[in-house]
């Protein structure tokens, strides 16, 4: 939340609803969140140390703003009665964690007491103590209030995505410029006036209610000059991602050699894509100053309203996940593999070290979702199908190595020399090797089965083979001289793998291979009446999209 400079956040040591401050039925106030860390506040009055921002579209708009969230919360019976709609309140981290925190209700949301620490509560409230209706984005009631807002809610949407947009350029102004200085610092003064001009005419409209009529795409800089810089680092993100969104040998190998450069470009694609955002958000948000919109002015406004900050936010997305995977080779050096972290010379970015600047961008990044980073659990395999016990340096590559939330379903020693189709090029060449001597394995998650010997795994940090379960077609399972095979048709390619013979040696162990097969049977494309079902892998399937 932002605040006067001699206040300090109303929310910084905000703490859940306790014991000595049962929840009520109704508020002293409601926090409904637009987009993450932005939130409207329906209050009798503003807090104390607490900053409003305006709707900033015109009183037109802004008086139908008002009248409609005042008609749905009071209708919801939400908050208590003479509390009316205050504006935009932009949430502070903590403020964000302990709403979380409150107590949900029956109804939806969640109700209970913030307590303010270092500041002075409104008059309207008794003690020290707010009791707070919390809505967050994405959660059914919020929803339900959205729509109820009819015409009303594309004006919403609008003005809390350009607060949104002023609120990642301000946070994010210091961590981004050490890339420009350090790699780009030819691109920085196009860029830095870009974002000046952009907080300057959403200022503005907030003081004047006003967006003017140049300000739509073209405002920020010349289209070429945007569009240049937009695609310069595009293109460069596309390079990564080329040999990123991949499960080859490569990819880490890849990420570990260009890491400060990967970091950079992510910085500069980061910046471009939020001005991005925020130039195409000022047309709408001009039709939305008009006191009288034409029906297809309307229809523009609605989809803008959801599209713009949907698109921001699946590129926010693929900027986490690639975080998420340099974070994940740091700890793979520090705790598994014993191969030196930064790769090499460690390398300056603006003054911070790598891996500094690599935690500023992933908080930048998580607060702009609305979500923290958690480090994955530590994997425990549902089904093991395994000669010895699979050795713990192995599960803990595979803990940094499988993208979360993927649970590992089943885990089971293989016979490297099998393997023939898809995976060919895993089988031991005339002079054997490394891998021939150790256990490798063949893994089932809920998106994907791979393989990868205990060599790849510990010393390389890598899996070798990887296939999405989204193009598996079908599975047959045989016994040939004893041995367990499977049969595995994928949309392209088929492969064939063996189970270990010390795996597979008994009637029991031979019933635990079979599961494997019926549990990648139960994710493949296949008529319905030759699907399979089992409960280990439905279950964790349903487990992640709860999560």
């Amino acid at each position: 939340m932002t605040q006067h400079p001699d206040h300090p956040a109303a929310s910084d040591s905000a703490a859940a609803s306790s014991p000595q401050h049962p929840p009520q039925e109704e508020a002293d106030m409601v926090l409904l969140e637009v987009e993450p860390g932005v939130a409207v506040l329906v209050a009798q009055a503003v807090p104390q140390g607490w900053t409003v921002e305006v709707f900033g579209l015109g009183e037109h708009s802004a008086r139908q703003i008002v009248q409609a969230l005042d008609d749905a919360v009071g209708g919801a019976g939400l908050v208590a009665p003479g509390a009316s709609t205050q504006g935009l309140v932009r949430l502070s981290p903590e403020t964000l964690a302990s709403l979380a925190a409150l107590p949900a209700r029956a109804q939806g949301g969640s109700l209970g007491v913030l307590d303010q620490a270092r500041a002075q509560a409104s008059p309207q409230t008794s003690g020290d103590a707010l009791r707070v209706c919390w809505l967050p984005a994405g959660s059914a009631q919020a929803a339900d209030l959205l729509q109820g807002l009819g015409r009303a809610q594309p004006l919403l949407r609008l003005s809390a995505h350009m607060t949104f947009i002023v609120q990642a350029l301000e946070e994010g102004a210091g961590l981004v410029r050490s890339a420009f200085e350090t790699r780009y610092e030819d691109h920085w003064p196009a860029i830095s006036d870009m974002r000046e001009t952009l907080l300057g005419i959403i200022a503005r409209s907030r003081e004047t209610g006003v967006i003017p009529r140049l300000s739509t795409v073209g405002a920020i800089a010349p289209d070429r000059v945007v569009n240049d810089e937009h695609a310069f680092f595009a293109r460069r993100v596309y390079k990564h991602r080329e040999h990123l969104d991949t499960y080859s040998a490569a990819r880490w190998e890849y990420l570990r050699g260009n890491i400060e450069q990967i970091v950079a470009d992510y910085q500069g694609y980061l910046t471009m894509e939020t001005i991005d955002s925020g130039r195409w958000i000022l047309s709408p948000g001009r039709f939305a100053t008009m006191t009288s919109r034409p029906p297809d002015i309307e229809k523009t406004m609605t989809y803008q309203s959801v599209n713009m900050p949907a698109r921001y936010q699946e590129k926010l997305g693929h900027v986490a996940e690639v975080l998420t995977m340099i974070d994940a080779q740091r700890h793979l050096c520090a705790e598994v593999t014993g191969r030196s972290w930064p790769p090499h010379a460690p390398e300056q970015l603006g003054g911070a070290t790598l891996d500094e600047t690599v935690a500023a961008m992933r908080r930048h990044v998580d607060r702009l979702r609305g979500r923290s980073a958690e480090e994955p659990l530590a994997v425990a395999p549902a089904l093991q199908v395994v000669g010895q016990e699979v050795p713990g340096q192995a599960l803990a590559a595979l803990r940094w190595l499988l993208p979360a939330p993927e649970p590992l379903i089943a885990l089971a020693e293989v016979d490297r020399g099998s393997l023939t189709g898809a995976a060919q090029g895993l089988r031991p060449g005339p002079d054997g090797g490394p891998a021939v001597q150790a256990s490798t394995y063949l893994g089932v998650t809920s998106t994907r089965l791979f393989l990868s010997s205990v060599p790849a795994l510990v010393e390389e940090g890598r899996i070798e083979l990887s296939l999405p379960l989204a193009d598996l077609r079908y599975v047959r399972f045989r016994m040939v001289d004893r041995r367990a095979v499977m049969d595995i048709t994928m949309k392209e390619e088929d492969l064939s793998i063996g189970f270990a013979q010390s795996a597979v040696s008994s009637g029991f162990t031979t019933g635990l291979a079979h599961r494997v097969a019926d549990i990648l049977m139960t994710a493949a494309s296949i008529p319905e009446e030759e699907q399979r079902s089992d409960p280990l892998f439905t279950r964790a399937t349903s487990r992640e999209r709860r999560e």
